[in-house]
């Protein structure tokens, strides 16, 4: 399931019975749907594009900056709110948008809504910056994990060596080939060490970069995993390794602090907000920096087990309920607006 999925269904889930929500679908989800009873689901083409006009309702909160109707946002009948999880459209165009479709959508809706909910607070000072978005027309609602170190599952591995982590994407802002000049300069004096990764296959170029740093039986594949299955993967790793030069919140770093897995990651963009001081933050661009780290935490058990402390102390001041608390707050606010206009 998605981010942006799994956000949205874990704040209808978590509103308060006096909150009557209404979700447009193109089609039903078997999987991680939102189960709250008074859900009102509408089946809606791509083709209702006047379907943001006949929705009545107090607030308007779409999942994403174009309807699946292709209708106007800014036509909605009530006020709109607009979750903006990070901006990589604008900071990495060639990646997320080489033909600058999601950037014109963007440049339109996000000066233009009522308010504006943004993830980090890195998030936040972006948007103000990229979009000319004043201050108070943004709250910062946080993420939390869905996952924990007590619902653990395992997963086939290849052997039982000690293993670093790497979950998610690979784009190319990522930094994993910085990752993996990490793990071929530590196992000169750390041999038995893995490196595991989750999510898709790897590309030919990838697997011609593990063969020319001699990493081919030292780098594992584990594919798609389940929510237990990812929370046993962090729970036994010695850390997991998030060197992404950029990020709109940094999701993985949560999940691990929760599963007591410590954490090796960049000191850019969103993530120190999420790590705080139970991480090991590195600048993203220093591989010697990011090797030197994980060499620390293999070699000390003590500083491990310090960070497995910090990590999961601070995996508890995120929280769906807060996040859902704050989202009514705003739904709230605008509400009244709209009445009181």
């Amino acid at each position: 399931m998605g981010g942006v999925n799994r956000y949205f269904a874990r704040i209808i889930d978590g509103l308060s019975e006096d909150i009557f929500p209404t979700l447009t679908v193109e089609c039903l989800r078997d999987i991680n749907f939102p189960g709250n009873p008074k859900l009102h689901v509408v089946p809606c083409t791509r083709k209702g594009k006047e379907a943001v006009r006949w929705i009545d309702c107090d607030i308007f909160h779409p999942t994403y900056f174009e309807m699946l109707s292709y209708g106007d946002i800014l036509q909605a009948r009530a006020p709109v709110v607009l979750t903006v999880h990070d901006t990589l459209h604008e900071l990495y165009p060639e990646l997320a948008d080489p033909d600058g479709e999601q950037r014109a959508w963007k440049k339109r809706l996000i000066p233009a809504v009522d308010h504006i909910i943004c993830v980090s607070e890195n998030t936040k000072k972006d948007v103000m910056k990229i979009f000319g978005v004043p201050s108070d027309r943004i709250d910062v609602v946080y993420h939390a994990s869905d996952l924990s170190w007590a619902k653990c599952e395992p997963v086939l591995r290849q052997n039982n060596a000690p293993y670093f982590l790497y979950v998610g994407h690979r784009y190319c802002y990522k930094n994993v080939p910085r990752l993996l000049q990490a793990i071929s300069t530590i196992r000169s004096g750390f041999p038995g060490v893995q490196l595991i990764f989750t999510g898709d296959p790897f590309t030919d170029k990838e697997l011609q970069m593990m063969a020319a740093l001699g990493l081919s039986e030292a780098v594992q594949h584990v594919g798609r995993v389940s929510d237990p299955q990812l929370a046993g993967l962090y729970y036994e790793a010695v850390a997991l390794v998030y060197p992404s030069l950029y990020e709109g919140f940094g999701l993985p770093v949560l999940e691990a602090m929760s599963c007591k897995c410590p954490v090796i990651a960049s000191n850019s963009s969103s993530i120190p907000e999420v790590a705080g001081d139970a991480g090991l933050l590195i600048d993203p661009l220093e591989t010697d920096a990011l090797a030197d780290a994980m060499k620390r935490v293999l070699a000390n058990p003590a500083l491990r087990a310090k960070m497995v402390d910090r990590g999961l102390q601070r995996s508890r001041l995120f929280s769906w309920e807060k996040a859902v608390e704050k989202t009514i707050s705003v739904y709230q606010r605008l509400a009244a607006t709209r009445y009181l206009a």
